[in-house]
């Protein structure tokens, strides 16, 4: 239409149209809400609410043009109705509870809403100091004057997939930058690893790679997205944005709450699933024959979404025992044995080594492996060590004496070697030894030779 050409009778017809349709629409959406009604005595009228409304009537009188006296009847229709979704509602004397202008016919005119049974959500519960199974909760409140709503709605979710604090967890934020971030730089070690757990929150890609060196451009690598492409899927790849090896359609994330995943690594498949039960519900499997050195983990978020994470970390078992000290190359991780030593003046109890339990506790109590040393055990301790230095001591000494002889023995055997070679016998060897008195001889003699 070329607005040149209209006359001012066009405007004028068009505007009042305009004007019409305003006040149309505005009767028609407080009709929605609160209505008037009119009923001559001896009517009723039937009013309903949609589900999840009760009827309110906001105000009531029973009145005739011609007389002075009307009654207020909100009160009395709603306590006949008592706040249901639905009610008969009379324009009768005894049903309204009295007659305020005898001998003529009355009037009944009211409004009614339709109001909501519940409130909103109420906010969640607070996070506890240190999140463990604690759940939090939140609720709806009962809008009826009478408070006849039944059950209370409410909802449930634990502290840890709301994002609470926790000890035990290493919390990270990632912005929407598509940078990878190096988790080793908050003390999760990924060297000796099989498997990793986390909750993340994200709108979309919540990115992790695997690799071998420090280093996302060199090295091998596994590539994860978690609710990539806008949430739709999810993809396992060789190598940061390599060869992809295995993906899946799905929303894997609530984008509202922290969801738990797993990746494992190990045997001949790298794995992700969901849960807190690492191996079982996975969503992604990549066979690998060859498995791929893990020495580093890193993160990223992106593509329009930023995240937060926490992870589970290792619980270690305590370094500190109780009269006692562990070997220095224990780790003290799950599944870890260590051996130990007891300190001065202090006996093993035990000839077990100590194990690393998964809940990052020792397998024997620690108060126990080491006793202290008793004034009857440090005698018998002194007495066996004098004992030993006796026998130790008798030994060397024997020792000594057979040594001497060896050498006596080998001393003289030289030297008769060397008298033989000089042709005759040296007279340090030959004895004579008188033998007694002969009556037809005047001496004997007995030569030894050696």
């Amino acid at each position: 239409m070329n607005k040149s050409n209209i006359s001012s009778n066009e405007i004028k017809i068009w505007m009042e149209t305009i004007k019409l349709d305003v006040v149309y629409y505005v009767l028609l959406t407080t009709a929605c809400y609160k209505e008037g009604y009119y009923l001559t005595q001896g009517n009723s009228l039937y009013r309903s609410c949609s589900s999840g409304y009760f009827l309110q009537i906001t105000y009531a009188r029973y009145y005739h043009s011609a007389c002075t006296n009307q009654a207020d009847v909100t009160s009395r229709i709603n306590s006949m109705c008592n706040y249901p979704s639905a009610c008969t509602i009379y324009a009768d004397n005894s049903w309204l509870g009295g007659n305020p202008c005898s001998g003529y016919t009355k009037t009944l005119e009211w409004t009614d809403f339709c109001n909501a049974i519940w409130s909103g959500w109420s906010a969640w519960t607070s996070c506890p100091g240190d999140c463990g199974s604690e759940n939090l909760t939140r609720q709806r409140t009962c809008l009826k004057p009478n408070g006849a709503c039944g059950t209370v709605p409410s909802q449930s979710v634990s502290c840890e997939r709301f994002g609470c604090y926790s000890a035990s967890d290493i919390s990270r934020s990632t912005p929407n930058d598509h940078i990878w971030y190096n988790l080793t730089t908050n003390d999760l070690v990924a060297t000796g690893r099989t498997y990793l757990r986390f909750r993340a929150r994200a709108n979309n890609d919540v990115n992790i790679a695997l690799t071998s060196h420090d280093s996302v451009t060199s090295g091998t690598a596994y590539d994860i997205v978690i609710g990539g492409g806008g949430n739709t899927r999810s993809t396992l790849r060789y190598g940061i944005e390599g060869s992809e090896c295995v993906h899946t359609n799905h929303n894997p994330l609530s984008q509202t709450f922290f969801d738990e995943f797993w990746v494992s690594w190990t045997g001949s498949y790298v794995r992700v699933g969901t849960g807190t039960s690492v191996g079982s519900s996975y969503f992604l499997s990549c066979y690998q024959p060859s498995m791929y050195s893990i020495n580093f983990i890193w993160i990223r978020t992106g593509w329009g979404s930023s995240g937060e994470w926490r992870f589970v970390s290792v619980k270690l078992c305590p370094s500190s025992l109780e009269n006692a000290v562990l070997s220095s190359n224990c780790l003290r991780r799950p599944g870890d044995s260590c051996s130990f030593s007891c300190i001065q003046g202090y006996l093993s109890s035990t000839l077990d080594q100590l194990m690393c339990t998964s809940e990052g506790v020792w397998n024997n109590a620690t108060t126990k492996l080491c006793s202290k040393i008793t004034r009857e055990q440090n005698n018998e301790e002194v007495n066996t060590e004098s004992k030993t230095s006796l026998y130790v001591g008798g030994s060397v000494g024997g020792l000594l004496v057979i040594f001497i002889i060896v050498v006596a023995i080998i001393v003289l055997l030289k030297r008769r070697n060397s008298g033989r070679e000089s042709g005759g016998m040296p007279l340090d060897n030959i004895y004579t030894l008188s033998k007694g008195h002969d009556p037809n001889l005047e001496h004997e003699y007995c030569t030894l030779r050696f």
